[in-house]
């Protein structure tokens, strides 16, 4: 960390002395805010730039999807440029090379570089691009923002499997991830309760919040009108896999023989198509763009994560649509929800990941 340019940055971010603050904004993709809980943040963070008249430039490393992606970016008036020919090398793609982060930095004045951190590919993007951006563009200030404790979350899992494998992952991405946050200058958490964790592993980190918006949503109908128990969660997400096995294994046939005409509606993004079709009481319902209907109809929210750390989007929407929550500690992290008060927590099911 080099205090002067900390403190430069700083003056810049709350009063830009010349013009608007110009950013880059990198991730693995462009936000997918209908399928991604953590794409919903960052696609808030952005309008939110944009509300305050930042001039922004979106770059995703991958091109997936962007027929679909680009243009919600292009409306807010961000300039959109993916794929990154150059760096998705690495992956064995090879796509037609019409721009490279090099000539992008020497043309343009980045006073603020805010790198999104999660381990999608092998490679995280600031392990990617951190160092080029301060080669290249060494008055640009560097922000990463993360949205759990990434080597933390998979030793929660290996402590479920109890593979070697899982704790050497676990070992691998909190140290790897450690030294990202110390070579940038300054790491962004959305929840507190994350960033007091790091801050007890580096005491020496700068850091900050960027925190999710929850909007409220319409009333819904009465209880005695409401039918489902919602499980909505991006399947793609192991640790949502894992909570969904668990529930449909352990939980759901319980409930189901005490409440014969219940039902568990599964929402969410990539499905699987064999995942519960045995079950009795399961509604397979899958990828649904607009969730209000479904908060306003469903009597309550399981989410019974088992590993995990920050904020789990869904449970902070069905909050939001006044949807009772049952869901574990795990589930209820950074949240500060109170047992009995604001939520359900059931603390038998945690403790299944600390054996």
């Amino acid at each position: 960390m080099r205090p002067a340019e900390v403190s430069a940055a700083t003056d810049l971010r709350t009063s830009p002395k010349t013009g608007r603050l110009n950013i880059l904004a990198i991730h693995e993709m462009l936000p997918h805010p209908d399928r991604h809980g953590a794409d919903l943040q960052w696609m808030q963070m952005l309008q939110e730039l944009r509300a305050q008249g930042r001039s922004i430039t979106h770059l995703a490393r991958s091109g997936v999807n962007r027929e679909r992606y680009a243009p919600p970016l292009e409306t807010l008036g961000i300039r959109v440029l993916t794929p990154d020919a150059e760096r998705l090398r690495f992956l064995g793609f090879e796509f037609p090379m019409t721009w490279t982060l090099e000539q992008l930095l020497k043309e343009n004045k980045f006073n603020l570089a805010i790198l999104f951190h999660w381990f999608w590919s092998g490679i995280s993007i600031p392990e990617h691009y951190l160092e080029d951006i301060r080669r290249l563009s060494p008055d640009t200030f560097i922000a990463v923002l993360t949205d759990d404790q990434q080597g933390q979350r998979e030793m929660q899992q290996a402590n479920l499997s109890h593979y070697w494998a899982d704790y050497e992952r676990s070992h691998d991405f909190a140290a790897r991830e450690m030294e990202v946050y110390r070579r940038a200058d300054v790491l962004l958490t959305i929840s507190e309760d994350d960033r007091c964790a790091f801050l007890r592993t580096d005491p020496s980190l700068r850091t900050g919040r960027m925190p999710m918006i929850a909007s409220t949503g319409p009333t819904g109908l009465p209880f005695h009108q409401r039918t489902d128990v919602l499980f909505l969660a991006n399947f793609d997400n192991p640790a949502n896999r894992d909570a969904i096995d668990w529930m449909l294994a352990e939980v759901w046939p319980r409930v189901h023989q005490l409440i014969p005409h219940a039902h568990l509606a599964l929402v969410g993004n990539n499905l699987p198509p064999n995942l519960g079709i045995n079950v009795s009481g399961v509604r397979r319902l899958g990828y649904i763009a607009d969730l209000s209907e479904i908060f306003s109809t469903c009597r309550v929210a399981a989410s019974p994560v088992r590993f995990g750390t920050g904020i789990k989007t869904k449970n902070l929407l069905a909050l939001a649509h006044g949807l009772p929550l049952v869901t574990t500690t795990v589930g209820a992290d950074g949240l500060n929800l109170s047992d009995g008060s604001t939520a359900l927590i059931d603390f038998a099911a945690t403790k299944l990941k600390q054996r």
